[in-house]
């Protein structure tokens, strides 16, 4: 499910092992948060971040937790809500991979943070500026836990979803001229 970008040879190469790796987790996994586990979410649109010697995207943190595979990687700015995210990690640092895939969006709701306000706060509403004491308690929780595993994790579905994906561009990027403004988004199409 998580792609292994080891032995990369290129731009094709690296968006074909995004692709499948996006079709997996959106159209096969639900998202599962503990608080509110009676209510699967489902992530509908992830960004490629990808930091490797054939693909050295200036826009990737290389925060040490992408080095690592299979985990959740939280970023957070102090208790800004807005400008926090969640990204599924697919590094190895090892190789000197930095990689996450971040979660853009929730049930067709685009925005990295509200994807990550939706996850925690449940519903529809998503507002509030700052994180609450026990829901930055959650997020460190989170981050670095396996994503399979723990107080989010994600859950393979009896029958994964029927739907078309759509490539898209990056969104906010800091370095956005090429090739770093290639479709390196997928979007789950809604119907």
């Amino acid at each position: 499910m998580v792609p292994d970008f080891r032995n990369v040879t290129g731009f094709d190469d690296i968006y074909s092992r995004f692709l499948i790796a996006a079709r997996s987790i959106m159209l096969g996994h639900d998202l599962i948060f503990d608080q509110f586990a009676e209510r699967a979410l489902h992530i509908t649109s992830l960004e490629l971040y990808l930091r490797c010697n054939q693909w050295l995207d200036p826009n990737t943190d290389k925060n040490s937790e992408q080095g690592n595979s299979n985990t959740w990687y939280i970023r957070r700015r102090g208790s800004n809500a807005n400008t926090s995210r969640v990204d599924i990690t697919a590094g190895c640092a090892a190789d000197n991979i930095y990689c996450g895939l971040l979660v853009r969006g929730i049930d067709g709701d685009d925005g990295s943070g509200r994807a990550i306000k939706r996850i925690l706060r449940g519903g529809e509403k998503v507002s509030g500026l700052s994180w609450l004491t026990e829901e930055i308690k959650s997020l460190d929780q989170i981050h670095g836990s396996q994503i399979m595993e723990g107080p989010l994790r994600l859950k393979r579905r009896e029958k994964p979803l029927v739907r078309n994906l759509s490539p898209k561009p990056r969104m906010g990027l800091e370095y956005s001229e090429y090739p770093w403004n290639q479709n390196l988004r997928i979007v789950v199409e809604q119907t």
